[in-house]
């Protein structure tokens, strides 16, 4: 009997791997968007809930202190300058500090992804580096009254954070001020505007 031999040319050919690798591709390019438009969904429902839960621990300040927690605006005219108006920064002094010390009204003050992402990529250039951290950026009551925020002109405090679009937008054609455009997902994930919470909700 003859022994059996295998054929060499055996497996796939060079047509047929590139058939399977086309076919991965496409799959990636389908998945890809949907993993990415989850993702910011994800975020935009944790800032929500973060910004939530900060504004809970502002009225616990107010209830212990029977005055509203400064802002940016309070710390430069007490003489010390800031680098941005978010509420909390691992890099300099910021007004969320006083929301875990020295009574914890909440255990941290969460970041914001969305602030952290545009001042790192277009805010005005400053000391803090690519390894910055923010929180959401926060107006105080005397900031509230100057910068009137459409619909919240009455708050005493007021959280926004720059969303999925990464625009404060002062300028940009189209986009409304990240604190006067209110961020909807109804026109893409990606949509313009600001993500708020208002003590006066």
């Amino acid at each position: 009997m003859r022994p059996h031999r295998f054929n060499s040319h055996s497996g796939f050919t060079l047509i047929e791997l590139l058939i399977v690798i086309a076919i991965v591709l496409i799959l990636i390019a389908i998945a890809l968007p949907n993993f990415l438009e989850a993702r910011i969904r994800s975020q935009v429902t944790k800032v929500k809930g973060d910004d939530r839960s900060i504004m809970t621990a502002m009225y616990a300040y107010y209830t212990q202190w029977r005055k509203w927690l400064p802002d940016s605006h309070d710390l430069w005219e007490a003489g010390r300058p800031i680098g941005s108006w978010a509420l909390i920064s691992n890099k300099f002094e910021a007004p969320g500090i006083r929301l875990t010390t020295p009574n914890k009204f909440m255990t941290e003050v969460p970041y914001d992804p969305f602030v952290t992402q545009y001042e790192i990529g277009t805010a005005v250039p400053d000391d803090t580096g690519v390894s910055q951290q923010l929180g959401v950026y926060y107006l105080g009551t005397w900031s509230v009254n100057n910068y009137r925020p459409p619909g919240h002109e009455r708050a005493l405090g007021f959280l926004y954070s720059v969303g999925p679009s990464l625009s404060y937008s002062w300028n940009t054609p189209g986009y409304g001020n990240a604190y006067i455009t209110e961020y909807s997902p109804t026109n893409g994930s990606k949509s313009p505007g600001g993500i708020w919470t208002s003590s006066n909700l």
